[in-house]
């Protein structure tokens, strides 16, 4: 298959995933509850299969890593589903959870509505390698690009078929991410077709507003870890 020749050249492979929580509607409900999020216009049409995802990919010297994301799995009875890759904002802190709260309550938004969707860490965040190099156009597409790639190899495993559809999103940093990775697919691997993209507000006076932001938040993390 055409993922599987790619994924081979560019030295990717999918390490090892884990099942970590199904959520039915009434699970999906509650969340929707807590992050405010009206039933109206996020209809729960299908329970999800969240699942962590560990693959491999390249640091900026182009030494191998490993980097994680999450991967939203609708249960459903369609024959074959789009995919989306989520590119999330500015995080500061390395480590995440499960909880179905703020951007993963977006990406199982889209999950409850049909999509396979594919929320990368970035490099350096989540339980990957390394140090997150922020807004670094190279090392998000690649954390993207590698982790739908990992997913491809996954969902051969589950036996979940996909439809030829890919869309890419993001917010905040997460719409530059979304850039970068439109691009390199664009330049590097043009037999994958992207359906739809659409980055949203990424950040910018990055020696001015965003700077000042960003060492407040490191300022404020610091303090709370050596509490």
């Amino acid at each position: 298959m055409l993922f599987l020749s790619i994924s081979a050249s560019y030295s990717q492979e999918l390490i090892s995933y884990t099942k970590v929580s199904s959520l039915n509607k009434s699970d999906l409900k509650k969340a929707w509850k807590t992050n405010g999020m009206p039933k109206f216009i996020v209809n729960i049409s299908n329970p999800i299969d969240l699942y962590e995802v560990i693959y491999s990919t390249k640091w900026h010297d182009g030494t191998k890593i490993n980097a994680s994301g999450l991967y939203f799995l609708p249960v459903t009875n369609t024959a074959s589903i789009p995919q989306l890759i989520y590119h999330h904002g500015t995080q500061i802190m390395i480590e995440r959870n499960f909880d179905i709260c703020r951007e993963k309550a977006i990406c199982a938004g889209f999950s409850v509505d049909g999509y396979a969707v594919i929320m990368p860490d970035y490099i350096g965040l989540g339980k990957g390698d390394k140090s997150h190099l922020y807004q670094h156009s190279n090392s998000e597409a690649d954390a993207a690009i590698d982790m739908y790639f990992a997913v491809q190899q996954l969902n051969q495993k589950l036996n979940q078929k996909t439809s030829e559809q890919l869309y890419l999103t993001g917010y905040s940093q997460g719409g530059h991410a979304c850039l970068a990775t439109h691009k390199k697919l664009q330049e590097t691997f043009p037999e994958i077709k992207i359906t739809a993209s659409s980055p949203m507000s990424g950040s910018y006076d990055m020696s001015g507003a965003q700077s000042s932001v960003m060492f407040s938040l490191i300022l404020i993390r610091h303090i709370c870890l050596t509490c």
